[in-house]
């Protein structure tokens, strides 16, 4: 039933020309993996859920930016311990990108210090470690690239949804992982943080548009 209403989503997305961003999903707080981190990939309960799976639908899986003592991972750029992977519909990579979501215990229960900055409704500081904290990241660097080529379209006229996901893929900053968690990477990071800087400030040596 999921799998059929994402099929719905999917259209959505193609049908009106729109840019959709999923979080690709946590493992539940407190499970410990079949095999410790950073060989969780072939856990069950790693595996994307039905709505992060779609096709048209960027996915968003998380990486860990900051270190923090007593925290699992211990080194910058790995990916965060409970983001989930793919892969999705018809075997297609997911996630797509990923952001920065943050890092855990090695309980996999979440602790201060340890997320991503973000305001409460009571406008207070505080952080939070999900992948969910990740994709509003690549959603904002999507609205950037949509804003950008807006200013260079003729009057009444929009950049296509297509045009804007192409771009964030080519100039993607790919993650640099090696060593135990060069395969998870590879399952959990897709190409890696979008940015939308190439549009403002061109590259001498490339063309892109």
């Amino acid at each position: 039933e999921n799998l059929i209403l994402v099929q719905d989503l999917d259209n959505f997305v193609f049908q009106n020309d729109i840019v959709v961003v999923v979080s690709a999903g946590n493992s539940p707080k407190g499970v410990q993996p079949s095999a410790r981190y950073p060989l969780v990939h072939e856990d069950a309960e790693w595996q994307l859920g039905a709505w992060a799976r779609g096709f048209n639908v960027l996915t968003c899986g998380s990486f860990v930016d900051r270190l923090h003592a007593g925290a699992l991972v211990q080194n910058v750029g790995w990916p965060s311990p409970f983001t989930r992977m793919g892969p999705g519909l018809c075997e297609s990579p997911k996630p797509d990108f990923s952001a920065h979501g943050g890092n855990c215990t090695p309980a996999m229960q979440p602790a201060p210090g340890l997320g991503v900055w973000g305001t409460t409704s009571a406008a207070v500081w505080e952080d939070r470690s999900a992948t969910s904290f990740a994709a509003p990241l690549l959603a904002r660097q999507a609205a950037f690239v949509f804003q950008l080529l807006q200013s260079v379209c003729q009057q009444g006229a929009r950049p296509y949804a297509v045009t804007v996901k192409a771009f964030l893929a080519l100039t993607a900053i790919p993650p640099k992982v090696s060593g135990a968690a060069e395969h998870l990477a590879g399952r959990t990071l897709g190409r890696g943080r979008a940015n939308s800087e190439r549009l403002e400030r061109a590259s001498a040596g490339t063309a892109v548009m």
